[in-house]
């Protein structure tokens, strides 16, 4: 399958490019971490994975450690999701009612214990930036 555009969405979308734009603001959604995007001359790629959110979503994860509940998080695959063939990758949380919160998504090529190993990666050490620039600005969380 073609997965010529998913390299130029990632790009376009990555943290660096989308941070400093006009307009953006916690519903923005933004690629971050870990990601790569390798496309071939014959518009199939070879290897793709990158992880996207938004700042609110991310916090999600910070909200439900700080209510001093236990944490459980929710990762799934499926391929369904996109008409490119790639896997997504829903990451959310639970809390004790069982009411799921939107924490990330995923998007690679091949599935695998080290693309989920990244993903989650990827979002701690997100979750873990957005938190300290909310904090730094003195923004409520």
């Amino acid at each position: 399958r073609a997965h010529s555009a998913t390299p130029s969405f990632a790009e376009l979308h990555m943290k660096n490019v989308v941070l400093g734009q006009p307009g953006f603001n916690e519903h923005t959604p933004y690629v971050f971490g870990k990601t790569v995007v390798k496309a071939t001359g014959k518009k199939k790629s070879k290897d793709i994975f990158f992880t996207m959110s938004t700042e609110n979503q991310l916090l999600n994860a910070y909200r439900q450690v700080s209510t001093s509940q236990a944490a459980f998080w929710e990762v799934d695959t499926t391929y369904r999701l996109t008409t490119e063939g790639l896997a997504t990758m829903p990451i959310g949380t639970v809390d004790l009612s069982q009411t799921y919160y939107h924490i990330a998504h995923g998007i690679c090529l091949h599935e695998g214990t080290k693309d989920h190993v990244i993903a989650l990666q990827n979002v701690k050490d997100e979750v873990e930036a957005v938190v300290a620039r909310y904090a730094a600005s003195g923004r409520r969380v």
